[in-house]
């Protein structure tokens, strides 16, 4: 009995252990409702978003993506010194992104911020495909006629050296990553890297910065709202 007791206990902790590395992975491959369902939630948010142009006389900051964009509360994060549209949808691909940026009826924001491509990564899509998908959505983006196109890198998940599945995708945001920078440089869009701010020393998501090993928290949309605010009002410190 105590020897039954044990092994249950041991496999217990390896659980407590292990399930925190691989749930990243595990929330991008498994849908959480069916694909008609899906549907019809990408349909919504993009008639919602064609309703009207967002009502707010200052300069519009348009910030379109996935749940790192949906999940951010952008205008508090810039202490409501900029008018914010967040036209952010979870578990979007970039597909989708750019299907909801060509519903945007605002013109002439003066910055569109993107960033998207985890959830096609996590669906094992090759990196090459990825980059044909954003420069469709750099083409939507360009179409509001925005002062600038900021480029948000694709944030790594957690990992650890058990966990050889979260290493490999990371290994597939950093090429992604390195390509959007050469795809942002040919088409008039900045790209800022803005991993530094929230990995650790081995490159992955920090653990004290994130709630499941791939979604940010507070501090983390602290530290990435910092990186961005500096390109938002032209006061950029060189970092990309």
């Amino acid at each position: 009995m105590l020897f039954c007791f044990a092994g249950w206990a041991l496999a217990a902790m390896l659980g407590l252990l292990i399930l925190p590395r691989v749930y990243p992975r595990l929330i991008l491959r498994l849908p959480s409702i069916r694909q008609d369902e899906w549907n019809q939630v990408v349909a919504g948010r993009k008639a919602a978003l064609a309703a009207a142009p967002w009502r707010d006389s200052r300069p519009l900051h348009v910030f379109a993506g996935d749940s790192h964009i949906e999940m951010g509360n952008w205008y508090e994060l810039f202490g409501g010194a900029c008018a914010v549209r967040n036209c952010g949808l979870s578990s979007a691909t970039i597909q989708e992104v750019t299907t909801l940026v060509e519903a945007i009826p605002d013109r002439n924001p003066e910055t569109v911020v993107l960033m998207c491509g985890i959830n096609n990564l996590g669906r094992d899509e090759p990196v090459e495909r990825c980059v044909a998908d954003y420069e469709r959505l750099l083409a939507a983006a360009r179409a509001l006629k925005p002062r600038k196109i900021i480029v948000l890198s694709v944030m790594p998940v957690r990992q650890s050296p058990v966990d050889q599945s979260s290493r490999k995708l990371n290994q597939a945001v950093f090429a992604l990553d390195e390509r959007l920078e050469k795809l942002c440089g040919l088409h008039n869009a900045v790209f800022v890297n803005a991993n530094g701010a929230v990995t650790n020393d081995s490159g992955g998501l920090a653990g004290e910065l994130t709630t499941d090993g791939l979604h940010l928290n507070g501090r983390g949309y602290l530290k990435i709202a910092e990186v961005i605010r500096g390109h938002l009002t032209g006061e950029a410190t060189g970092q990309k």
